[in-house]
């Protein structure tokens, strides 16, 4: 076989490479197409063109052509029965010692583009060489270019770089890398700096500038935002996407969580709504989720809020919601929740838990509605009111992680104790998932002046310690404490509450007896006059699969006179 038969033979090889390349696309539905040099500038806004001589290129960074790039696969293989003799001439000089002449290419980025020799660059793919000699002219771009972006690449580039045109934020903050993955976001980002400039105007009653409102959004708002994603570590979950793609997803997730549970969410507050979504992508995340791990997890060991406990705090509990609905005494309940929001100075948040008879979920009967109004004015609280077609429970918990307290009833309308089993099923959920604590209200509203402190020396114990001592010191409230477990823990366990209470310079008498059983608590509340009582629910690894799981506070919450503060 002569020289041209053997390269003859191999363009056919090559170009069955590129067929098989290219039928592999449609499979997969990725491109296989070289990229047009001219759409590549133009999108990317190429522009001073500069020399930079005589270079070694990498092969593979060649993806792209000036006029020929239907002729190539994206791996640079010939696509056309036509180009036979010309790719197997520049192969046989190869071969003959001659070598493959320079080419020439331009350069954006890091990918290079031919402007002349792309048979002399698809002999050297097919060598597999590893670089090509080349004369090389420059582009300058605003934004990055690699070698393996694709078409939607390239549109994010081009919108990445309209952005940087109309915000000149490269210029105002050299620093930043504003930087997403998916089309369509730049023009949200743009949105939210036109609304920034808006409120600005606004809160400082004259025109801001365009340049003064871009800087003030990076810094105040993105930055924040950026920093709330960092500290929870948000993103270890999602290496392929970057923190401007949650930046704007917050800003989604914020509006579909304001829209569910009706009222408005504090940034950190919609970041650390994402913190278990992200979590639960791992192994771990997923084990601990199915046995209800993430609910235990508090910002601060110890403390159910996740504050610590200091002389000069003033507040424990800054929102409080309260569960109304038919069924419920819902004067007894916003009497309750007023009783705690004035000396905590907390806002009311309450949910009407039912629906009308289609169903909607925005319907609360006027006489609730006025009652709430006339509450709320009357002690100057501020608070919202929304409606919910689910059981007042699973209202609540949906709405748990964005308030401090949960006011729940174990009364009904009539002042009577419910308690037939749906009832007792809907406060096993509260107690099995709620991760905040519950107040379980019963027929008339108190302030805690003589709290009886359930203690066995549980690792959960230490929340309502924790709210004991709260309590105590800025309550003033007297304090009984009944020590439950193994009898001869006794005085171990009385040590460990009087050397936590010293701390805080709180006094507190203990039972004189061993406090076990259910009818034990109530009848030491009845005996000491308590009007409140604190206990610790210790959630079993279980739940997720016996939710009927029989709890020992079910039993208190049966019997009780007493209001219950639950921390789980």
């Amino acid at each position: 076989m002569n020289d041209l038969s053997s390269a003859i033979n191999d363009f056919r090889r090559a170009r069955w490479k590129g067929t098989l390349e290219l039928f592999l696309a449609r499979i997969t539905g990725r491109s296989a197409d070289l990229l047009s040099y001219e759409e590549v500038r133009r999108a990317m806004h190429g522009t001073n063109l500069s020399d930079k001589g005589l270079k070694d290129v990498p092969v593979k960074a060649i993806v792209g052509s000036l006029g020929r790039y239907k002729d190539f696969t994206h791996s640079f293989m010939p696509i056309h029965e036509s180009d036979a003799h010309r790719w197997a001439g520049v192969r046989m000089a190869a071969e003959r010692g001659q070598g493959l002449p320079p080419v020439e290419l331009y350069k954006i980025g890091e990918a290079y583009f031919v402007k002349d020799g792309n048979h002399r660059v698809s002999i050297a793919r097919d060598f597999d060489f590893p670089t090509i000699q080349a004369w090389v002219t420059e582009i300058e771009t605003r934004v990055p270019f690699t070698p393996d972006m694709n078409a939607d690449d390239l549109i994010l580039a081009n919108q990445q770089i309209e952005f940087l045109k109309e915000t000149q934020l490269d210029a105002l903050r050299p620093e930043s890398n504003v930087r997403v993955t998916e089309p369509g976001k730049y023009p949200i980002l743009l949105d939210h700096i036109r609304k920034h400039q808006y409120y600005m105007g606004i809160d400082l009653d004259r025109e801001v500038e365009w340049s003064e409102a871009v800087g003030h959004w990076y810094d105040e708002v993105y930055l924040n935002v950026l920093q709330l994603i960092r500290q929870r570590g948000i993103l270890d979950a999602f290496p392929d996407r970057t923190e401007t793609d949650f930046y704007v997803w917050l800003a989604d997730h914020r509006k579909e969580l304001e829209a569910r549970i009706g009222w408005d969410v504090t940034t950190e507050a919609a970041v650390d709504s994402l913190v278990p979504a992200a979590q639960e992508e791992t192994l771990t995340g997923r084990v601990l989720d199915l046995i209800g791990g993430w609910s235990n997890l508090t910002p601060s060991e110890g403390t159910p809020w996740g504050r610590e406990l200091s002389p000069n705090s003033k507040r424990l509990i800054t929102e409080i919601l309260v569960v109304l609905g038919p069924e419920i005494d819902n004067q007894t309940m916003l009497g309750q929740a007023v009783e705690i929001a004035k000396h905590e100075r907390a806002t009311i948040r309450a949910v009407y838990t039912a629906a009308d008879a289609d169903g909607n979920r925005d319907v609360v009967p006027d006489s609730v509605k006025k009652l709430y109004d006339w509450v709320l004015e009357e002690s100057e609280i501020s608070g919202r009111l929304v409606a919910d077609v689910n059981d007042w429970n699973a209202s609540a918990l949906e709405r748990a992680r964005w308030n401090d307290l949960i006011v729940a009833p174990i009364y009904s309308m009539g002042k009577q104790k419910v308690a037939d089993e749906q009832w007792q099923e809907r406060w096993r959920d509260l107690l099995v998932h709620s991760p905040k604590p519950i107040l379980a209200v019963t027929d008339r509203p108190f302030v805690p002046n003589r709290g009886l402190l359930m203690y066995s020396g549980h690792e959960k114990d230490q929340q309502a310690l924790f709210v004991s001592a709260w309590l105590a010191s800025q309550w003033d409230m007297q304090l009984m404490v009944g020590i439950g477990g193994d009898a001869s823990q006794r005085n171990e366990l009385i040590d460990q509450v009087e050397s936590y209470f010293d701390q805080y310079e709180v006094k507190a008498d203990f039972a004189v007896r061993q406090i076990v059983e259910p009818a034990e608590v109530l009848q030491m509340a009845q005996r000491h006059s308590s009007d409140l009582i604190i206990a610790s629910m210790r959630r079993p690894v279980w739940s997720r699969f016996l939710p009927t799981t029989h709890l020992v506070l079910l039993d208190l919450l049966q019997d009780t006179e007493v209001p219950i503060l639950i921390l789980n």
